[in-house]
């Protein structure tokens, strides 16, 4: 019997040193062991990546493209159709078709969460919900249960605790049947929670909430929570009538108060209400820089909801009045407000305004802000799209400025522009006429 330790395998079995020693040797001078399992899992790897190559060739072949890709072109992203009866449709018909969905399905949103808000404010009664946070959880209906949560959280929001306090603030925000106790946070002693309830407002777009923000912008002794209700009043419930106020509030001795009046006009501007203009140009005529920056962001925001609503490129926006268009042509040449200036650019652009080509052009080769220049070089290639043989002056603007303007996003702006007008270098000669 030998007496050789037993250093492996099953009791009793000895190893085969000389076998272990060859198969060491081999090891080494391959340098590398490559086992079953990896052979295996490797051919399952290129099957799966033959596979995708395959997939990836045939959407490509059937013109199908992954979703997001862009119309290199004209920089801009195809209305993939999501209905059947849209496959007819042009792509601008497409587009205008979407919005209108989306705007259909946000009115349907909204008018839900309103009604649902109203019923709750309709319905509350303090006492009658302390009752219900005395009795045991189980004698609770669903709704019992939730009010009495909601009415722990407006507690919990008049804390004296600052992360309690917003907490509750976004807690009570989520429950849209309980928003009457925001309102009812607007008189609470503590300014602080006047103002983050004031704030939330500015996101519940509730009608019912417009009165009261209305009078605690008007006379809250706190000049934060006064800002706070003003900025609420054009991002929230954006009710027409409120706008004789915010215009009252332009001439407020706080600037705070009046550029924030400027900002709820605006916002109102970009919600689509078009009773906000006449507030809107009085904000343009301001003496503050971002206050008429502001008012003319609104403007060219209602412009251009009317133009993609409308759909017909030729019709001039109802909201695009002799009055609105002075102003966004008086701001192109508002030095202390590049905002004025690039949103200028953009709503007379929208109102095919040609006769403005040579301010445009100035515009784009010697503004300071670069988003003004972009705007006004780009704005060439769509006005004038295959006439580069007939508008030298432009041509020539654009291709100085395509070699020599120190920001490439304009420079790419302007060779685009130069694309869309036609313009071929290889015939094209000093004088304009092809060579």
């Amino acid at each position: 019997m030998s007496d050789a330790p037993n250093v492996g395998g099953p009791k009793g079995r000895q190893p085969d040193r000389q076998r272990m020693a060859e198969h060491a040797a081999r090891q080494k001078g391959s340098g590398i062991m490559i086992s079953p399992s990896s052979i295996a899992i490797g051919i399952i790897f290129l099957v799966l990546f033959a596979l995708a190559c395959a997939l990836q060739v045939g959407q490509l072949s059937s013109g199908k493209h992954p979703k997001g890709d862009e119309d290199h072109e004209h920089g801009e992203t195809e209305v993939q159709p999501t209905h059947p009866e849209d496959w007819s449709l042009t792509k601008e018909e497409r587009a205008r078709k979407s919005m209108e969905r989306r705007k259909e399905s946000t009115a349907e949103f909204r008018a839900a969460r309103t009604s649902e808000a109203d019923a709750g404010a309709s319905t509350y009664s303090v006492a009658l919900v302390e009752q219900w946070s005395t009795m045991p959880s189980r004698q609770l209906s669903p709704e019992q249960s939730r009010a009495v949560r909601a009415l722990q959280v407006f507690k919990d929001l008049r804390s004296d605790d600052v992360n309690k306090r917003l907490n509750a603030g976004f807690e009570l925000y989520g429950m849209t049947r309980h928003w009457y106790l925001l309102v009812l946070a607007l008189d609470d002693p503590k300014p602080e929670v006047r103002r983050i309830a004031a704030n939330l407002l500015a996101y519940a777009a509730w009608p019912r909430s417009a009165p009261k923000l209305e009078a605690v912008a008007w006379s809250d002794p706190d000049p934060d929570v006064r800002e706070a209700a003003v900025l609420a009043l054009g991002s929230g419930p954006a009710m027409p009538e409120s706008v004789p106020l915010l215009t009252s509030f332009l001439s407020d001795v706080d600037p705070h108060i009046s550029q924030a009046a400027a900002v709820a006009l605006a916002d109102m501007g970009s919600l689509g209400v078009a009773e906000a203009v006449p507030g809107l140009l009085v904000a343009a005529k301001h003496s503050d820089a971002e206050a008429r920056g502001q008012a003319i962001t609104g403007l060219e925001a209602l412009i251009d909801g009317q133009t993609k609503m409308e759909g017909d490129a030729s019709a001039v926006p109802s909201v695009a009045t002799e009055d609105v268009q002075a102003a966004l042509t008086a701001a192109l040449s508002d030095t202390s407000s590049a905002r004025a200036r690039e949103y200028a650019v953009r709503g007379l652009a929208l109102l095919d305004r040609t006769d403005l080509a040579p301010q445009f052009l100035s515009l784009a080769e010697n503004d300071k802000q670069w988003e003004v220049r972009f705007h006004a070089a780009r704005t060439m290639g769509k006005w004038f799209p295959r006439q580069a043989q007939g508008q030298h002056p432009i041509v020539e603007a654009l291709r100085h400025i395509s070699v020599e303007d120190p920001d490439q996003a304009v420079q790419f702006a302007a060779i685009a522009s130069l694309k869309e007008m036609g313009f071929d270098p290889g015939k094209w000669s000093s004088g304009g006429t092809e060579s």
